[in-house]
């Protein structure tokens, strides 16, 4: 989703990364907060201005990132892998590998980010209330838009439109009761989608009898009405996929590189009208796979002399599947590991591989017969 992200940090074992779109809206804020928001309300220079607006911005995409890890630990404590954070240009996103098995996780990790902006709001506010007799007002000037923004990302995040955490909490309730969560995700979505089209016509009223500010609505609008068509589309393939085997969908003859060779061989036979991004490679006990991009790292003055041997990666424990394991296991564990093939044994022998192209040309296939019934 974010092949232009620059990694940042780990925390709590999650990694945390920034997509060269946020560079454009941390901008943005710092220039209302420096030109518009401080010069209108305090009087400070415009250096000073500045500073500041850079200084709480950086504080506000700290509230982002503490937003989306309130959603990724409770996900995490349910036994849900979380691949990474990244911010972009509409805040901040957590890639989470799975959906929840049932209402009360999803209602759980979905209520968790909005009420961890709550209660950095009202930090925020209780440090403004308490300070305001002798904090500098270069301090409270901050401090209190902090406050106002993460209590108005809160009240945001919770309108019951999908795929906004409020939507989430609203899908898991439909779904406690009517059992049904497709159902339950088709009601939710439209919610969502009602709420972009307001957003939207809310941007175009506010460029025709205001000002070009409304740009910015339309384009939010346009991103959730997307976000939440894309969300219906996925929980409609995660159905698909979970009634499926990994037998229906896995190469029985997959190509099998010898470790022996060396990269310089690899490249030249095997890369040639190829869109994998990996190859299985195996020995007499273990089965590996060496990726294109560890290939491309290597210096090419050293193709002739590096074997697959020193390049390869083996796969673990979790990465090896049963015929019997669900299409939608196998996609999801591949992307939420960057893998795009898994090995599938019977009686610890190679039968066959899964790869993510398999997959999703069998779902597409699918998706075309189940439209023209």
């Amino acid at each position: 989703m974010f092949k232009n992200a620059v990694k940042l940090f780990k925390i709590f074992g999650i990694q945390i990364d920034i997509d060269f779109s946020w560079v454009i809206i941390f901008l943005l804020v710092v220039w209302i907060l420096a030109f518009q928001f401080f010069p209108r309300f305090y009087p400070f220079s415009t250096t000073t201005n500045i500073i500041l607006g850079f200084i709480t911005s950086i504080v506000f995409f700290a509230s982002v990132i503490f937003h989306e890890l309130a959603h990724s630990l409770v996900a995490k404590r349910q036994g849900i892998n979380v691949k990474k954070i990244t911010l972009f240009i509409f805040g901040g996103v957590s890639q989470i590998t799975e959906e929840p098995g049932t209402a009360k996780a999803e209602f759980k990790m979905a209520i968790a980010g909005p009420l961890s902006s709550i209660f950095l709001g009202m930090v925020f506010l209780g440090i403004y209330v308490i300070g305001r007799n002798f904090l500098p007002l270069t301090l409270k000037a901050p401090i209190g838009f902090l406050a106002d923004i993460n209590l108005t990302l809160a009240i945001f995040n919770l309108i019951p439109g999908f795929p906004l955490d409020g939507g989430r909490v609203f899908r898991s309730i439909l779904w406690y009761f009517n059992k049904d969560i497709l159902k339950s995700t088709k009601i939710a979505v439209w919610t969502g989608r009602i709420f972009a089209f307001f957003l939207i016509g809310f941007g175009v009223f506010r460029i025709v009898f205001a000002d070009l500010s409304g740009l910015w609505f339309i384009l939010i609008g346009f991103f959730l009405d997307q976000a939440a068509i894309s969300s219906l589309f996925q929980m409609e393939a995660n159905i698909i996929l979970n009634k499926i085997s990994v037998e229906k969908v896995m190469d029985t003859n997959p190509k099998l590189i010898s470790e022996n060779i060396t990269v310089s061989e690899l490249a030249r036979e095997y890369f040639k009208d190829t869109k994998a991004h990996s190859f299985l490679v195996k020995d007499n006990e273990n089965i590996g796979y060496v990726r294109v991009d560890n290939v491309n790292k290597l210096p090419k003055n050293l193709w002739e002399e590096k074997r697959i041997s020193d390049i390869v990666d083996r796969y673990e424990g979790e990465d090896l599947l049963k015929k019997s394991d669900t299409a939608l296991k196998a996609l999801e564990h591949m992307r939420g590991q960057d893998i795009d093939q898994l090995p599938v044994l019977e009686n610890q022998n190679l039968v066959g591989a899964v790869s993510i192209e398999k997959v999703i040309e069998y779902l597409n296939e699918e998706m075309k017969a189940g439209k023209s019934k």
